[in-house]
């Protein structure tokens, strides 16, 4: 506890205090081949400072199941928050302003054994956001930002042992990005814009004299907004003696500029719709 002061550093009143209440609860379960769990929590504080005040809630539930061949994981929740974002984006202009974040997520993995070499693995994953961001929050229509966004991912990936120590991995990835928003959407298709990526790997992975690890792999990324691409990576570890080890490997990657680095625009912030991926050579010996 403390008191309130206002974002000059002054107390508000003498006899205010800030505060914060909160509450959790989980509950988990198993039921033959099945687990389950949920839980949930809440935060509530009216903040150190004028204008900072918060509401949080988290819910998450998950379920899996394991029998045999077959494995399953599901994972789900919800995530909202509810603020006084004073000093968070434009100080000291946003004094009254707020901003309210809503986010689900799903995701789910099946994993099934192939006789005794092999395993398929298929991951799924969906997450969902909502933003709404107040400039002044007793005059909204002075600025106000509407943001919500998808991005749905599917995995499918096949790994063998072919000869003694020694496992080939496949695999195919596929991305979807979309949003709706006032400030980053395109104002010419109902401020909405998306974006697709696709990719495919092959790595494999050999144990030798019991010491010496080797491991090598390509990932081609293919994508309807940025250039097509390759990328090798390559690892090796040797184990001196236990707990010891020397390694070395070399690799290639890259980061995508977000939407936010191409679309996004205030008094002083430039975006750039031009914008290409970031490359980068890296290797490491240790």
């Amino acid at each position: 506890a403390g008191k309130l002061k206002n974002t000059d550093g002054t107390n508000v009143d003498d006899e205010e205090r800030y505060n914060q209440i909160g509450a959790r609860f989980f509950a988990a379960g198993v039921r033959g081949n099945w687990k389950y769990w949920l839980g949930s929590e809440t935060q509530k504080g009216n903040g150190y400072r004028l204008n900072t005040e918060y509401l949080s809630i988290r819910n998450t539930a998950g379920l899996s199941y394991n029998k045999g061949r077959h494995h399953i994981n599901v994972l789900g929740g919800t995530i909202n928050n509810q603020f006084g974002a004073s000093y968070f984006y434009a100080a000291p202009r946003d004094t009254f302003a707020q901003e309210e974040v809503n986010t689900q997520f799903l995701q789910g993995k099946y994993q099934f054994e192939v006789g005794k070499k092999g395993e398929l693995e298929l991951q799924l994953s969906s997450r969902w956001n909502y933003d709404h961001f107040v400039f002044r929050e007793y005059n909204p229509k002075y600025y106000q930002n509407f943001h919500s966004s998808r991005v749905d991912m599917q995995r499918l990936q096949y790994s063998h042992e072919l000869i003694q120590d020694g496992r080939l991995g496949l695999g195919i990835d596929l991305r979807q990005e979309s949003l709706t928003s006032t400030n980053l959407g395109d104002p010419n298709s109902d401020f909405q814009r998306s974006r697709n990526f696709s990719g495919a790997f092959v790595n494999y992975t050999q144990l030798l004299f019991d010491r010496l690890t080797i491991n090598g792999g390509l990932y081609a990324l293919a994508s309807n907004s940025m250039k097509n691409k390759v990328y090798p990576g390559f690892e090796m570890n040797y184990q001196l003696w236990k707990g010891w080890n020397i390694y070395g490997n070399y690799g290639l990657g890259q980061r995508l500029p977000t939407f936010t680095d191409l679309y996004y625009r205030d008094p002083v912030n430039q975006s750039n719709p031009n914008l290409r991926s970031e490359f980068s050579e890296s290797y490491e010996m240790g």
